[in-house]
């Protein structure tokens, strides 16, 4: 199963994706991570679909994984098989991301951390 994780920044998409990673030990792709190994800061919006196509072929190849990235355009999120929106701050520091956010329809929606770690793997579980 291929998870992706997203939200704006801050949002705690990096802190949730490590715990999921440790408990399933399964790949993992950070969006940081992959646009700094890239050496590509591009925040356009053309950017931001290059990052979106860099991120799902990195993940192809892997039958089950974890991917977080702010992924703010719904037709991305698409590609993977369970979605979880971090829905724990209003807004991002980033203007030009706030105006281009799409909210879609994830799996999950996180509004806070009410929810432990337990109750987001049995959630998924379910699947």
């Amino acid at each position: 199963m291929r998870i992706l994780i997203y939200g704006h920044s801050g949002s705690g998409k990096t802190t949730l994706a490590k715990q999921l990673v440790k408990h399933y030990n399964i790949s993992y792709f950070n969006g940081d991570d992959v646009r700094k190994m890239f050496e590509d800061y591009n925040f356009t919006i053309e950017g931001r679909k290059i990052q979106a196509d860099r991120m799902k072929t990195l993940s192809n190849g892997t039958k089950s994984c974890i991917v977080d990235f702010i992924c703010p355009l719904d037709h991305y999120r698409q590609y993977y098989d369970y979605t979880i929106f971090m829905n724990t701050i209003e807004q991002s520091k980033y203007k030009d991301t706030n105006l281009m956010f799409e909210l879609g329809k994830p799996n999950l929606e996180i509004k806070n951390w009410k929810y432990n770690i337990k109750e987001i793997i049995d959630e998924i579980n379910l699947l």
